[in-house]
Formats: C-alpha cells, sequence, structure tokens
C-alpha cells in the first residue's frame, strides 16, 4: 500500500466500477472452453466508483426440485439409442451418421444438423429427439446455464444387434 498509493491507510477504490465475483464452497462444474468455474455459492458485488451499489447471492447448481432426465451429453447419448425404435428403420448395408446438436438453457433443443442418412432414419431421431424428455436446469448466477454440445448418432447392424438384447 505504501508503495502503490503511497499511504499506510486502506484506500478507497474510486478507481473501480463493475461487478466483483466471489465464489464460496466447491467447485461444481468446470468448462475448459472459456474456463468457466461454477461454485456451490455466489457472492455478485455490484460497485460504482468504489462504493458498494448492491450485493446478491447465489446458489449454483440443478435445482434439488428439478425432474428433468440428466443434461450430460453421455445420459443423453445413451437415452437417445434406448429410444431409437429399430423395427422402424430397414436393414443396413452400411453405417450411417447423423450429428446432432443439444442446447440447454431456457429453452432445451435437440437437433439434426447434418443428415444425409435417408430418410427413414432421419424420421426416426426426429421423432426420438421430439419426444426426449425436458433436461435439467443448471442455474449460476440464477439464470439457466447455456450450454451446446454434438454428438455423432450411428445406425449400425451392430448397434441394432446391442439394442435388441
Amino acid at each position: 500500500m505504501k508503495e502503490f498509493f503511497q499511504t499506510q491507510a486502506p484506500s478507497k477504490a474510486i478507481w473501480f466500477t463493475g461487478q466483483l465475483f466471489i465464489q464460496h464452497g466447491k467447485m461444481i462444474k468446470y468448462n475448459h472452453i472459456g474456463f468457466d468455474r461454477y461454485f456451490q455459492e455466489e457472492t455478485v458485488v455490484e460497485i460504482e466508483q468504489g462504493n458498494i451499489i448492491s450485493e446478491e447471492r447465489f446458489v449454483n447448481g440443478i435445482r434439488p426440485d428439478d425432474s428433468g432426465f440428466p443434461n450430460d451429453p453421455d445420459s443423453v447419448i445413451a437415452e437417445v439409442y434406448r429410444r431409437i425404435n429399430w423395427e422402424n428403420l430397414p436393414e443396413l448395408s452400411k453405417e450411417k451418421k447423423l450429428i446432432v446438436s443439444l442446447k440447454t438453457g431456457e429453452i432445451d433443443s435437440l437437433t439434426i444438423i447434418r443428415d444425409k442418412a435417408g430418410e427413414a432414419y432421419i424420421k426416426e431421431l426426429q421423432t426420438v429427439l421430439n419426444q426426449f424428455p425436458q433436461l435439467k436446469k443448471f442455474y449460476a448466477r440464477g439464470k439457466p446455464l447455456e450450454e451446446a454440445y454434438s454428438f455423432q448418432v450411428i445406425f449400425s447392424n451392430e448397434r441394432r444387434r446391442k439394442s435388441n438384447r
């Protein structure tokens, strides 16, 4: 303090206007892209020219009363395969691949983003996606966190055999 501000006494940070984010508890979610970290609780302090304007505390994570489907990609992929009705699909001479986009947040969406697999496969996958249950919402600072994932759905004879067990 003495070297930087030429004083021993605490100085008011009148040069600062913005928000301070103070995390509490354990880290409960980490996103490597962007290095986002979400902790159990968080306090957001709004400061204007060194004066505290407001202070708000949030509980982050999935709310205890949320009965939705788990929103992690592995669970979603497994459930998509579980819901495919293979009896609706013709025999395969080679595997067919579709890319699906999963977006979470205020509104969830599961959509086909690449569809060169043939009409019957596209139709079956679209039926599965249209009937997919609502996903659990992860809240950060009081709002549902928006996340996006893409994954491949592979229609193959091996998948057909595994699902018919």
